[in-house]
């Protein structure tokens, strides 16, 4: 790696999640020029909604990152001088030293094909942490588990998801039979002197309540999205502290606290 973040080199790197960021960032932190390229219209499409994209897109692009979104890679090539030229969609092209490609992580799962086993995106399993084939259990990356939201069951690449599924498959394959309560996903990450995080479901939905801070700096921005009532889900880009709301917020959407007020209101009462 050494050998290759280099001041002066050009790196492209090819999706726009947490672990892409994180390698932009330390490129660009040796003194390298940036490409980013996203395959959705925004980036961060799993973990920001519009808003938190375009300031998270405004932070990258004022630090020197040339970003383009809405941009399929058709063809990677070596050129004569060994460095390498990609070939996007919109009929343009980048040289650059090196690529990094972070386009979201996948379970293994072809060893099961012809097993009986159920797979979709993961190994597919119930409440129990339990597969199509009894006394077969399945946890952590690899396991397609129930969501908390009660939507399609969802592969969650996280490690608090990981532990939670783990334990339960434990406990089961030891005949204490206990009951998963779903994968609640939440993301955290510092990129670009900004800090970003998600968790539940953030994204605008019709007939969804939105309560955004409006007291925020302009560049800082947070939204949580109830239902009913019932708080699901949070987003957040700006200073560390906004984090800390999401924490406080997640046991509520866990044990399916109703809120009444309005986010000033539960501001205070977290704090």
């Amino acid at each position: 790696l050494n050998s290759c973040f280099k001041k002066g080199k050009h790196v492209v790197v090819l999706g726009s999640g947490f672990v892409s960021l994180q390698g932009a960032c330390a490129a660009l932190s040796r003194g390298m020029k940036v490409s980013v390229i996203e395959l959705m219209n925004r980036i961060m499409p799993k973990a920001l909604d519009a808003r938190g994209a375009e300031l998270l897109s405004s932070r990258m692009k004022q630090s020197g990152v040339e970003l383009r979104v809405n941009t399929l890679t058709e063809k990677v090539e070596h050129t004569d001088d060994n460095r390498i030229l990609l070939h996007f969609n919109d009929g343009t092209s980048i040289i650059s030293d090196f690529i990094i490609v972070g386009t979201g992580a996948k379970p293994n799962i072809r060893f099961l094909d012809n097993t009986g086993i159920k797979i979709d995106d993961g190994i597919l399993v119930d409440r129990q942490m339990e597969t199509s084939s009894p006394g077969i259990f399945a946890a952590g990356d690899v396991a397609q588990v129930p969501s908390f939201t009660g939507t399609k069951q969802v592969v969650h690449p996280l490690w608090p998801t990981a532990v939670e599924t783990g334990r339960i498959a434990g406990s089961c394959m030891a005949m204490s039979k206990t009951n998963y309560k779903g994968s609640l996903n939440m993301n955290v990450t510092q990129v670009f002197d900004l800090t970003v995080a998600s968790m539940g479901e953030f994204s605008g939905v019709e007939g969804n309540e939105n309560w955004v801070d409006e007291t925020l700096p302009g560049d800082h921005y947070l939204k949580i999205v109830l239902k009913d009532g019932f708080p699901i889900g949070a987003t957040c880009v700006g200073g560390a502290e906004l984090v800390s709301t999401l924490g406080l917020l997640r046991p509520l959407i866990r044990e399916k606290i109703r809120l009444q007020g309005n986010l000033g209101m539960l501001k205070e009462n977290l704090a």
